[in-house]
């Protein structure tokens, strides 16, 4: 940035519309009396109290959102004033010492600066050290991370596909605290998993208020056959205990019935009902 260059403004700033000798609200020094105007960029309008002879900008409309918002070089210039009287401003409107236009004028500041830059690249060539990485890893290991670290992380992730190391890592993490991710769902007790296959899954989805499709799931995750009540038939009874066994079994490969056998367990089921 040119050092002779005047300061770019964040926002569009115009003069009020105001008549002499009328009595507007400084956001200072209250009612005071329009006497003339400034002639500076941004020509502005000047007050003094009743029975005063001291005159100064009047501190209301655009001014007081230029001061809010804008850099303290951006405001003295603009309006002609000086730094002190900006900083004076500042306090009375509790504008801290940073807002956006100061922050945008030290970072632009900043990137022009040769001391500041050489800096910058010695901090980025050790950004990736082991030693330092572990160090700080250390340090902050068993101390919770503020909230709202928390969610720019989730923001800053968000719709953004993981790679098969990060959703490994992810996955050890749950397993060792013994949780489920976000997007997983109430997990389930060890009572609830029990009822699995020991009645049908609708009755399962309704003591547990959960979705008749999450029952499925859980129960084809933990490999429990689907509930078949006894048909009296000793020989279709033993031959659907010895499928369930067999597809129970993580080491055998998923039985497939024959249009026999799906046929007769499809009668079985009829007639269960």
């Amino acid at each position: 940035m040119n050092a002779e260059a005047p300061p770019a403004l964040l926002g569009e700033y115009r003069t009020p519309l105001f008549i002499y000798g009328s009595s507007v609200k400084c956001r200072i020094r209250g009612q005071v009396i329009v006497t003339k105007l400034t002639d500076t960029p941004i020509p502005w309008p000047v007050g003094k109290l009743p029975g005063c002879r001291a005159r100064a900008l009047v501190l209301f409309g655009d001014l007081v959102d230029a001061v809010r918002r804008e850099s303290v070089a951006a405001v003295a210039y603009y309006w002609g004033v000086t730094a002190q009287t900006v900083t004076k401003w500042r306090k009375a409107l509790r504008v801290g010492a940073l807002n956006e236009g100061t922050t945008r004028l030290k970072s632009a500041s900043a990137k022009e600066s040769p001391g500041i830059a050489k800096a910058l690249l010695k901090a980025k060539s050790k950004a990736r050290d082991p030693e330092r990485r572990q160090k700080i890893a250390e340090a902050r290991r068993g101390k919770p991370r503020p909230i709202h670290v928390i969610e720019a992380m989730r923001n800053g992730r968000a719709g953004k596909p993981q790679s098969d190391d990060t959703r490994n890592k992810i996955r050890d993490a749950h397993l060792r605290r013994g949780t489920l991710p976000q997007k997983a769902g109430r997990p389930w007790t060890e009572q609830e998993q029990a009822m699995l296959g020991q009645m049908s899954d609708t009755e399962v989805a309704q003591k547990t208020k959960r979705k008749v499709s999450a029952v499925i799931a859980m129960r084809y995750r933990l490999r429990i056959g689907k509930y078949l009540p006894l048909t009296g038939n000793n020989e279709t009874d033993a031959t659907s205990s010895a499928k369930l066994d067999q597809w129970r079994s993580p080491k055998s490969p998923t039985p497939r019935l024959s249009r026999r056998e799906s046929s007769s367990a499809h009668v079985v089921r009829k007639s269960s009902r």
